[in-house]
């Protein structure tokens, strides 16, 4: 027997498929709108865990904002300069 897809996940892998094949941009994003839609509805991976990272950063760097997204730190790299 095994594992067999329900309709939501063959639909989702349809839109994923379908959005990178389209070579519009306008027609992509309401394809992926789809997909996101359905994503959200049929929820199936919630993630409960995000990675761990050490950022080091020399004392010359300023500007640095630190963020609990998984960015390694560098978020906001535009606005990073280097005091002399």
């Amino acid at each position: 027997m095994g594992w067999k897809p329900l309709d939501g996940e063959r639909e989702i892998d349809r839109l994923f498929v379908a959005g990178a094949r389209e070579q519009d941009e306008a027609k992509r994003k309401l394809i992926y709108g789809e997909f996101q839609k359905i994503v959200q509805e049929q929820l199936p991976v919630i993630h409960l865990i995000n990675e761990v990272a050490l950022v080091a950063v020399r004392d010359r760097v300023q500007g640095l904002k630190y963020s609990g997204l998984p960015s390694w730190g560098l978020w906001n790299i535009e606005e990073l300069q280097l005091k002399e």
